[in-house]
């Protein structure tokens, strides 16, 4: 019978850096559900785990709600109604807003003005050879409930 592994913190780091090198990549969550449940029992959250293992982690945004309705406001929500949509997956806890473009420049002025607006950085996806066009097809993301409910 095969002797079970005592865990502590120091062994889950280790472990933590042994799967980065087998998996050439940062380790995420689904790469091993019971490495999850432990990270969560011994540092609180993957986050915290993650941050005490020496990987660079990602803190959550929160975009602010502009209190007026003003230029940039106005293009960004007709852009959204016409280029975009709004994805809202209770189950999962999805809380999207998407804006497509295929066009770089209109690409960097969406993301400037997203940061001026909401004090947010979106995310930005490449899809490409989406439907008849060739060109790039840019992906803006703002993942926030609160902004996708405003």
């Amino acid at each position: 019978m095969a002797q079970r592994r005592k865990w502590n913190k120091y062994s889950i780091i280790k472990e933590l850096k042994r799967l980065e090198i087998i998996l050439k990549r940062r380790p995420s969550k689904r790469d091993n559900s019971n490495l999850y449940a432990l990270t969560r029992q011994y540092f609180g959250s993957w986050n915290n785990a993650m941050q005490e293992a020496g990987f660079e982690i990602k803190s959550l945004q929160t975009p602010i709600t502009p209190k007026r309705l003003n230029k940039d406001l106005s293009y960004l929500i007709g852009l959204i109604i016409t280029d975009g949509h709004i994805v809202y997956d209770k189950i999962p806890g999805l809380y999207k807003v998407l804006i497509y473009s295929s066009y770089e420049e209109e690409r960097d002025i969406l993301s400037s003005i997203i940061q001026k607006l909401f004090k947010y950085s979106p995310g930005i996806s490449i899809r490409n050879n989406i439907g008849f066009s060739k060109k790039p097809n840019y992906e803006i993301r703002i993942s926030s409930k609160k902004w996708q409910n405003f």
